[in-house]
């Protein structure tokens, strides 16, 4: 816009012929054409681009002897320019609005028509300052006084009509903007119509369309003339709204963008107007003006290119719908002019980072950085960055910085704050030559941040933001993880310039009054409004830190757009912040002084004066939009992204965070550094998603707090740190595994050597009576004397290995000063933990619980009314900070988290606004200050949370972001405070109940570790825990006659009304025998008892004496081969062993399943419980630990390959001199054995020579004496075992059916004996060593084969038997002989033969000794016969019954295969029959 000027002595003559009234000539004649001819009209354009060459005129009166404005002309639009009665309220826009820009002028020429037509407008368009310019530019233009108000979505009534102030204890009302702008007839700017809620502006409708509205004072305005009325308008307290009141509203288009949509009666009382950016030759223009002259012109055409073409790309894509949306670039370039008008060798990529940071961001994905890279490449922007560096370096770095030395710190313009700068040199990176820039400063040293390693990286960002420092623009850090650095990056920019930081922590509910003002009450009861800091900094010169942007609320931020842009604000007291030029303009134009510029609430803002917001990119945020939370990285808007330049911070390369690691972690292991550094790295460049979330757990701040442990601590093992700050207990099993196995790949195993039991001991040193010293492990600490004894912690504590190994961890910590975080399930010890660890030390603590409803105010400050008064008296906290007490922060995960995100400021910056407007600061400050509260050094925090998710909150909250450690975790060292196990638990349980049985304490601890084993997997909800386990117990220990069933229903009647959780708990505790009383049937099923009478002779066995036949027995050394490696003991799994008498009391006490997937084949069992059984697909052989609580599974697939029928393995337990030397398994295809030492953990192979080619048998009997030995039964349920009763017995010897070879196995000589006998042996039993019985497979014929020679003890010599059946009895098949005896006269053993019934038979004087006499006795048979008429027959006859004899019960068990199951008769006088 280029102004003319005209002086008129008397009045400006409207019929001369100037260009304007041609123009205007002959725009009516093409009117009047068009509707005569219309056809002759039809590809004219009625647009209002006619209108080029517009100019902007003003006039002035001569007489009045100055150069005031009188009128000014755009185009056929006069507007009269009347002078302002209080010209603070004229803005002055002091910048380049696109000079010479004929669009301008048209929406110019558009304002000046609507504003005399009286008609509000309505300026819409895309995000940016043009808007806002546009108006300022009008208004002070033509000399209108206006009222700004930035509307958000916590603007409500009052903050536009009146707002309630008490003052002298009077309740009034004090006008706001819309009533102000009515009654003095200014122009209402009503910015971001789209932020406000829906309810609030329909209270201006009436005031938009007839001037009215009834004030909360009892006033109404009206717009009516009432000055005929006199006194009676007095009465009715009207209020004349002046003619000049008008209202423009500045909005984006909705739902093009995010917000509220038009209200359509609010929308009807506004005139629209389209603003959009400027075309490319204006914007050129625009930017090679803000330049200056020694800019290259193909710079700025490419620059203005790429921001129209995203611009285009993102608006044709929201338009149709189809492409990829790309985020749209910033409306204005001016940002990237300014610096390189100061820097003219910048990279140019460098600029564009800076306005448009979406293509570095982990948010944009591979489709939008494609499509905003090939427009880079298009216009040759596209610089490649250094590797492993997203941001493109602005191809300068710092020399040095000094203060500036030539000037004296000269004084504001109020004169109440002195300026400070300095100079930065600075150095080309390719060219080398310097440039000195004199930049805003602080008044404080110059240096760098303490603990601030300045890598190349480092530099280089630091570098960055200097620049823009430097240009006077407001920035922000952009990380693209947390713990990237930002915080240390401002720190260290701040501290080399000087400046005081203002850290300002934002959170969710933070309103836009809270940014700039806080309402207090004076000590008299008024109501006042106190600065934030954010206005102190304005003020003073100091830098704002806005930590955390991310979390504000939809439009909260963007109500700092004139702060930020012009540096002007309205203050919610009415005064207003002003810059620095315009306020000495005012005073210079207007004559004023400084007193009176102070009376009209002017505030000058300090020229050093920087606002640095810190912010995530990848959060989602509050203010994604007026719904709530969008998708990740949605917070950042296009008009946010107008507000700040960027710069972006990532991870460090590699070998610069190993510098930095070395440096803060002086000692630290460089082995274990180089594999956590390789590990981190590892995470952080994989593309998988669940990677990427473990890789948030190790940023920087985790790994400099992981090498501190490990330089501290050289024991340190890496694998459980890693562990420890990635909360992995908490994690889905998926990332757990997936960190596991990359833990394992990168090299970090589990510690070969923990911490044992015996070393994890609490020790009080010399003794607790005069303590000094504190023990833990091998951690010492003295002991805190002089404390107060009201604020230590006296709890009952039950010592135990897990919770004391949680103690020494935290003694570790509180050695490196750092602050503790304990996060866990509900009733794990957390509490319990703090306060004995508070008690071990004698340390004092402060206590706050939180809650859903905690605001931010209430942790900071506890609110009274003394006397009519609202003061603040101190929080825990504040008290904990001033005394140096330990503050314990329970429930912290209740909290909103935007509440607990301000303790991220405290321990990481050592900075916090109180509620009464005090600060806390960890250094003192020079001067004393009441307001100032300095951290005491022994200030600690032990925070205590519950894990994130469901069922913390309940369900009506679980949607609500409650992560707390995800926002701040990491700022605290973590401890993951899980259920105790089981050794632990049993310790506490055995202290709080000691008459409590131990059985009955280790079933509950069972059952409540499967229960938070099903929490786990998902498929109950409620963690349970320790604690409810304890309370049990203790009201078992008090009344101990009360049943256990009632007692669960103490703790488990919650879930009655949820069925599924119900079955579940039931199936658990019945699992483990105990009975839980949800309404679950309990009942008897024992076996039938059957009085079995008394035994009837059914055989007699008479030996044929004078007809034994001898045989040959041949002796040979056993063929060994082989001394493979077993592999034992790495793949202990535990079991799921179920009781079997909790809800029905049988026979059974317990069963579990193996894990295996093909069929069982057989099974033994030791003295000691220990089980093994064999299983196929693939052979696997089972080792069950002697509680039957876990099992060992052993591959023996390289021994038995996989064949079309898997071998029918049999197992047998071999032992020599009383102990088990090996664990042989039978392979009856190959008449071979696999013989396992689980003493030297190798195996070896036995081949039995002398058999035939076919499959032999293996009798079990003599394996106690080193000749093998050992029967089990085992009950087949499709492909899982289930374990029933394992019983040992001994003698085997290998025999072929109708063959006649049979192999002894001898392991104390390591020979084998071959005997072949006279007979084709269809059975064999080994009664004794030197005494068999055969049966033959011909004629069904038994014989006796025993030693004829001592010390032979291999038989030699058969003789027959004749079988004889008195009665109606016939002789039946034997099919077991027991190999115990249970009498002496005759001895006798008991029998199980194929006589359908019969339930048992016993045989007497079948003994080697009987076989020797002269006369040998014969062996009788008697029978336990069943009763008659019952149906006893064998269904299956391919299945043979087995029986074994229960040597200490003394009791004979037969399992007969009958067709309603499985039959065990179990005999001792009587018979026990269970189906």
């Amino acid at each position: 816009m280029k102004p003319t000027h005209q002086k008129d002595d008397h009045a400006v003559d409207a019929a001369a012929p100037t260009p304007v009234g041609a123009r205007v000539a002959r725009r009516r004649l093409r009117q009047l054409g068009r509707t005569l001819t219309p056809e002759r009209w039809s590809g004219m354009s009625s647009d209002e681009d006619e209108w080029v060459g517009l100019e902007m005129q003003f006039t002035s009166a001569a007489a009045s002897g100055n150069d005031q404005v009188k009128t000014i002309r755009i185009g056929d639009i006069i507007m009269s320019v009347t002078p302002a009665n209080n010209p603070e309220f004229v803005p002055e826009y002091d910048g380049h609005l696109y000079d010479e820009s004929q669009e301008m002028l048209r929406h110019l020429r558009w304002m000046m028509q609507k504003d005399k037509l009286r008609q509000d407008m309505f300026l819409i368009g895309p995000p940016g300052p043009l808007r806002r310019a546009l108006v300022m530019k009008y208004a002070q233009l033509t000399q209108r006084e206006i009222e700004y108000v930035a509307l958000s979505k916590d603007v409500t009534d009052a903050d536009l009509k009146q707002r309630r102030e008490l003052n002298g204890g009077t309740s009034f009302y004090v006008d706001q903007a819309a009533v102000r702008a009515a009654v003095n007839g200014r122009v209402l700017i009503l910015d971001g119509i789209e932020k406000a809620e829906r309810n609030v502006l329909p209270i201006l409708n009436n005031l938009l369309e007839n001037r009215e509205m009834a004030l909360d004072d009892g006033r109404f305005l009206t717009n009516k003339e009432y000055d005929s009325l006199g006194a009676e308008a007095n009465a009715q307290r009207l209020e004349k709204v002046s003619d000049r009141f008008l209202v423009i509203a500045l909005g984006l288009p909705i739902p093009r963008y995010t917000g509220y949509p038009l209200d359509p009666p609010l929308r009807s009382r506004f005139q629209s107007r389209d603003v959009k950016s400027p075309g490319f030759d204006t914007q050129v223009k625009q930017f090679t003006h803000l330049v200056g002259k020694k800019v290259d012109r193909d710079v700025a055409e490419r620059i203005v290119s790429v921001a129209m073409v995203l611009g285009v790309t993102t608006a044709g894509d929201a338009a149709d719908g189809n492409g990829v949306d790309v985020p749209e670039f910033p409306a204005t370039v001016d940002g990237a002019a300014l610096i390189l008008r100061d820097f003219r060798d910048v990279r140019l990529r460098f600029l564009l980072d800076s306005l448009y940071p979406y293509p570095l961001l982990p948010t944009c994905d591979p489709e939008q950085r494609s499509v905003i890279d090939a427009t880079y490449h298009r216009f040759g922007l596209l610089e490649t960055p250094a590797r492993g560096v997203n941001q493109c370096p602005p191809g300068y770095h710092i020399i040095k910085i000094e203060r500036d030395s030539a000037t004296l710190q000269p004084l504001t313009v109020d004169s109440r704050h002195r300026i400070y700068t300095a100079l930065v040199t600075f150095q080309h990176d390719a060219t080398e030559t310097r440039h000195v820039a004199r930049v805003s400063a602080g008044p404080n040293p110059l240096g760098p941040a303490e603990f601030f390693v300045e890598t190349p990286y480092a530099s280089r960002t630091f570098a960055a933001m200097a620049i823009l420092h430097t240009t006077g623009q407001d920035f922000c850090l952009l990380g693209t993880t947390k713990g990237v650095g930002k915080s240390a990056l401002i720190r260290h920019l701040a501290r080399n310039l000087g400046y005081t930081i203002e850290y300002i922590p934002l959170y969710r509910d933070m309103s836009s009054r809270d940014l700039l003002q806080r309402r207090a009450t004076t000590f008299s009861g008024d109501t006042v409004w106190q600065n934030s800091l954010l206005v102190d900094a304005a003020v003073q010169g100091h830098m704002a830190v806005l930590d955390g942007i991310e979390t504000l609320g939809f439009g909260t931020l963007t109500t700092l757009q004139r702060l930020v842009h012009e540096r002007e604000a309205r203050l919610p007291d009415g005064r207003s912040l002003v810059g620095p030029k315009r306020y000495v303009k005012l005073m210079e134009v207007q004559g004023w002084t400084r007193e009176q510029m102070e009376e009209r609430g002017l505030v000058p803002v300090h020229p050093g004066f920087r606002i640095v917001c810190l912010a995530r990119a990848a959060a989602s945020g509050g203010g994604a939009g007026a719904g709530g939370e969008g998708k990740a990285g949605s917070w950042l808007s296009p008009e946010i992204a107008g507000m700040f330049r960027f710069v972006v911070v990532q991870s460090m390369p590699l070998a610069e965070e190993t510098q930095v690691l070395e440096s803060l972690s002086p000692g630290v292991d460089k082995t274990k550094l180089s594999l956590l550094l390789k590990f981190a790295n590892c995470l952080r460049e994989d593309p998988d998603d669940t990677i990427k979330l473990l890789s948030n757990a190790l940023s920087t701040r985790q790994l400099i707090r992981i090498c501190r442990r490990i330089a501290y601590f050289p024991n340190e093992n890496l694998h459980a740190a890693i562990h420890k700050v990635s909360l992995s207990r908490f994690l889905p099993s998926l990332a757990r595994e997936a960190l596991e196995t990359l833990m394992r790949e990168n090299g970090i195993l589990l510690d070969a050597m923990p911490v044992s039991i015996e070393d994890l001991k609490i020790e009080v040193l010399p003794n607790r009576d005069s303590p000094t010293h504190l023990r833990i492990g091998s951690i010492t600490e003295p002991i805190v004397r002089g404390s107060n004894p009201l604020l230590v912690p006296r709890v009952v504590f039950h010592e135990n290995p897990a919770q004391t190994e949680v103690l020494m961890e935290m003694l570790k910590d509180y050695q490196l000063g750092e602050h503790l975080l304990l996060i866990g399930n509900q009733g794990v010890g957390k509490n319990k933990l703090a306060d004995y660890f508070l008690q071990l030390l004698n340390l004092p603590r402060e206590y706050i619980q939180l809650h859903r409803d905690s605001t931010v105010q209430s942790l900071t400050a506890t609110p009274a009314i003394k006397e009519g008064v609202l003061l603040y008296e101190d929080s825990p906290l504040v008290k904990a900070v001033t005394k140096g007490y330990i503050l314990v922060i329970d429930e912290a995960d209740k909290a909103p988290t935007y509440v607990t995100a301000i303790l991220k400021s405290l321990v990481e910056d050592g900075q916090m606004v109180l509620g009464d407007g005090r600060r806390i600061v960890a250094d003192a400050t020079s001067e004393p200050d009441d307001n100032v509260i300095v951290i005491h050094k022994n200030f600690r925090m032990i925070v205590l949370a519950n894990r994130p998710g469901f069922p913390f909150l309940g369900k009506a909250l679980a949607n609500m972001r409650n992560d707390f450690y995800r926002e701040i975790g990491d700022v605290f060292s973590c401890h993951a405070v899980d259920n105790p196990d089981m050794d632990s638990e049993m310790f506490l349980l055995k202290k709080y109940g000691p008459n409590v049985s131990e059985d009955l304490l280790l079933k509950l601890s069972s059952a409540f570790t499967d229960l938070r084993k099903l929490v786990d997997e998902g498929l109950i909800s409620y963690p349970y825990s320790t604690r409810e386990l304890v309370n049990i117990v203790r009201h078992m220990q008090i009344y101990p006659d009360e049943g256990i069933s009632r007692i669960l229903q103490n703790v488990f009647d919650f879930d009655q009304y949820d069925q599924a959780s119900k079955d579940l708990l039931i199936e658990t505790f019945q699992k483990h025998g105990i009975p839980v009383g949800l309404e679950s049937d309990f009942n008897i099923k024992l076996g039938q008892s059957i009085d079995i009478g008394m035994p009837v002779l059914t055989e007699v066995w008479k030996q044929r004496q004078g007809e034994a036949t001898g045989f040959a027995v041949e002796q040979a050394p056993i063929a060994f081969r082989g001394g493979w490696d077993l592999l034992t003991g790495k793949k202990w799994k535990d079991l799921e062993r179920s009781e079997g008498r909790s809800m029905t009391f049988t026979e059974q006490l317990y069963n579990f399943k193996l894990p295996t997937r093909g069929e069982a084949l057989d099974i033994v069992a030791l003295e000691d419980s220990t089980l093994f059984a064999v299983s196929t697909t693939p052979v696997t052989l089972h080792r069950v630990h002697p509680n039957h609580t876990k099992s060992d599974s052993i591959d023996l697939y390289e021994y038995f390959p996989l064949q079309r029928a898997p071998p029918r393995l049999r197992i047998a337990v071999v032992k020599t001199s009383g102990t088990m030397r090996y664990l042989a398994l039978h392979n009856p295809s190959n008449n071979e054995l696999l013989c396992c030492d689980f003493t030297k953990n190798t195996v070896v192979s036995v081949v039995l020579k002398g058999l035939d080619p076919v499959n032999s048998v293996m009798v079990k009997s003599l394996a106690s004496s080193g000749i093998l030995g050992m029967v089990t039964k085992c009950i087949y349920t499709g492909l899982s075992l289930y374990i029933s009763v394992a019983i040992n017995v001994v003698l085997s010897v290998f025999y072929q059916e109708e063959h006649s070879c049979i192999a002894v196995l001898d392991f104390n000589t390591n020979s084998q004996f071959t005997v072949r006998v006279p007979v084709r042996v269809g059975q064999l039993f080994t009664i004794e060593k030197n005494y068999w019985i055969l049966r033959d497979t011909l004629k069904g014929k038994y014989f006796a084969a025993y030693a004829s020679k001592t010390p032979q003890w291999i038989p030699d010599v058969i003789e027959p038997f004749d079988v004889e059946s008195p009665g109606k009895f016939e002789p039946v098949e034997v099919v077991h002989v027991a190999d115990f005896e249970v009498g002496n006269a005759p001895p006798t053993r008991f029998v199980a033969n194929k006589n359908d019934r019969a339930f048992a038979s016993m045989a007497t004087n079948l003994t080697f000794a009987s076989t020797t006499l002269a006369s040998p006795a014969p062996t009788e048979i008697h029978t336990f016969m069943r009763p008659p008429g019952e149906d006893a027959r064998n269904m299956y006859a391919n299945l043979k019954s087995v029986s074994t004899y229960l040597a200490i019960s003394k009791q004979y068990a037969t399992i007969h295969p009958l067709k309603v199951g499985l039959e065990w008769i179990i005999t001792k006088n009587i018979v026990y029959a269970i189906f």
